[in-house]
């Protein structure tokens, strides 16, 4: 009955846990309540809730204020860094559309230096700056312990900010590496086995698919073997 109890525990917490990790990735805009005279901060307050472990400074829109007002119909989701965008809001039976430019703030981690390829980052080659953020940096760090220790995979110019795609190697765990799942909720911890599905240092929260569920989703790396769903 123990066992039947916990396989069912599992189940549950696994679903619920899937259906709003993988939710994540840009800003949710439909049905979103926008109000005549609404300025960025509220995309901005968006980008924050999304992605926390970004340093989000501010976001320049022009014109700097909605004339629209309403339920957001479209775009249902807006990628941060995103340049232009249409939005389209409903009230009543009114429909109405304006178009944004968008430019976004955050303070990221930079090279201080020109870096090439193969060097290992040290504190000496990093700072955090205010810089743009561009949809094409994809994952960025504001911490510059993120990054120490890596290697750069291809040459790095000073000033640019330091993405995912920039460095490699000081995994803990690897993108296909079996790993073991422990889902904790209160008092109560379950261990299942599960594959990575990307690569990441203790702290990462990295995309794992637990084949006895058929199920993706995201945990916290602890160590070389072990991810953690935490559920409060």
């Amino acid at each position: 009955m123990y066992r039947i109890f916990h396989r069912c525990l599992l189940a549950l917490v696994i679903a619920l846990y899937a259906s709003s990790a993988l939710a994540v990735a840009p800003i949710h805009l439909k049905g979103m309540l926008l109000h005549e005279g609404d300025g960025a901060q509220i995309l901005l307050e968006a980008a924050k809730a999304v992605e926390p472990g970004i340093l989000w400074s501010h976001i320049e829109m022009e014109p700097p204020t909605f004339k629209i007002y309403g339920s957001v119909v479209k775009p249902e989701n807006l990628v941060l860094g995103s340049k232009v965008v249409t939005i389209r809001t409903e009230h009543g039976n009114r429909n109405m559309a304006q178009v944004v430019r968008l430019k976004w703030f955050a303070y990221l981690v930079v090279a201080s230096r020109d870096i090439k390829r193969g060097e290992v980052l040290n504190a000496g080659d990093l700072k955090v700056e205010l810089v743009e953020y561009k949809r094409s940096y994809g994952s960025v760090f504001s911490q510059i312990d993120r990054v120490l220790g890596f290697v750069a995979r291809r040459n790095i110019k000073i000033g640019s900010p330091i993405t995912d795609r920039d460095i490699e190697g000081a995994y803990l765990i690897e993108r296909g590496s079996s790993v073991i799942v422990m889902v904790r909720s209160g008092a109560v911890d379950v261990k299942v086995g599960g594959v990575a599905l990307e690569s990441g240092v203790r702290g990462d929260k990295i995309k794992v698919r637990i084949p006895k569920f058929r199920k993706d989703v995201e945990a916290v790396v602890i160590d070389a073997k072990t991810v953690m769903i935490e559920l409060d």
